[in-house]
């Protein structure tokens, strides 16, 4: 987007109107990122599709991988974790749990950590709003053992199934406030998520992956 020196008129700015860049143009493409020159479409390193557009590359190639062996990577892994995780906050935990979980009045409007399902999904799995399941994840395999997080179950008209290349897959999710210290304790949904990080900021890939989820399991 262009932008002008507020001291000059836009006469005077015209010839160099791209201020945040050193030469004041316009770029088509830039030399500047990892992934240069010109930025095109992948999946997350875990996706339940290919990537139509760009089949010989599904994910980013030189997104930072911290731990090797860390993501779903085959078909039968996919067939394993078969849902699209996704994680966010929400208004009464808006910006941190060390906030949230030390203030009476937001615990009590957010007691504690749910899974959010969409109603197919919640009927096929016999889930029932309230019903406590267990979230897994290839993070959380432990010397081939599965293991999972538990939360409450939130079953919402606001997730709906998406078609994703010709196939259906549902999307869950799970804010990522609670955590082991605190007036109001809860898994830490992070925990669930693999460390992949961006190839130019590191900025980690926790807002989609893929999980199972299970009814039932116990709540700490």
């Amino acid at each position: 987007m262009p932008d002008f020196n507020a001291t000059l008129t836009p006469e005077e700015n015209k010839h160099n109107p791209f201020i945040m860049t050193g030469e004041g143009q316009a770029r088509l493409f830039t030399t500047s990122l990892n992934d240069s020159p010109l930025p095109i479409h992948y999946e997350p390193a875990e996706s339940p599709v290919g990537n139509i557009l760009y089949p010989q590359a599904t994910y980013n190639p030189i997104s930072q991988r911290f731990y090797a062996n860390h993501t779903v990577e085959t078909d039968k892994e996919r067939e394993n974790y078969p849902y699209i995780m996704t994680t966010y906050r929400v208004v009464e935990h808006y910006q941190s749990g060390i906030m949230t979980r030390n203030m009476p009045w937001l615990n009590e409007a957010m007691p504690e950590l749910f899974v959010e399902l969409d109603e197919e999904l919640a009927q096929t799995l016999n889930i029932s709003n309230g019903d406590v399941v267990t979230i897994e994840s290839k993070r959380l395999l432990k010397n081939g053992e599965q293991k999972g997080i538990v939360a409450k179950a939130c079953v919402t008209k606001r997730l709906k199934p998406m078609m994703i290349n010709g196939q259906k897959k549902h999307v869950v999710g799970m804010p990522f406030h609670w955590g082991y210290m605190g007036m109001s304790k809860g898994a830490v949904a992070n925990d669930l998520a693999p460390s992949v990080g961006d190839p130019n900021t590191t900025i980690p890939e926790f807002k989609a992956f893929l999980c199972n989820v299970k009814k039932g399991g116990n709540i700490a």
